[in-house]
């Protein structure tokens, strides 16, 4: 009877703990809408840009007081941002900031780094802005 117990408890606490990590997988379909709610926050770092905010912080203290809601949509990730030259860039990445998961500048309509998140790449901005954003 005693090993009955203890063998379904051990077997409930391996099935949690599958379902914890499963859902806790990268969705390319939440990745695809954090995609559009990233665009929509890039293009409104780049008001800090032109407003020639340089360095991170004050990216993120003036998005916060200038648009204090936008930061909702993001509430389970980690946001970075910068201005790479009057460009804004912002790279969301895991909450714990150990993996890239999208990137977007300023400069294009689509968001270019989409893909990140397949791959294993540290929360660090990947994109080659002169690159990106050369005129064709």
């Amino acid at each position: 009877m005693r090993t009955r117990f203890i063998l379904v408890a051990i077997s409930s606490l391996f099935i949690f703990t599958i379902v914890g990590c499963a859902n806790q997988t990268i969705n390319s379909e939440v990745m695809y809408e954090k995609s559009s709610f990233l665009t929509k926050l890039t293009r409104k770092v780049q008001v800090g840009v032109r407003k020639n905010i340089n360095n991170e912080e004050e990216l993120y203290s003036f998005i916060s007081k200038k648009f204090p809601n936008e930061m909702d949509n993001f509430s389970q990730y980690s946001i970075r941002m910068k201005n790479d030259n009057g460009i804004a860039v912002v790279l969301m990445c895991n909450k714990e900031k150990t993996k890239a998961l999208i990137e977007d500048a300023v400069c294009k309509a689509e968001v270019e780094g989409y893909d990140l998140y397949t791959k294993e790449l540290p929360c660090e901005f990947q994109l080659n802005i002169e690159e990106v954003c050369k005129k064709d």
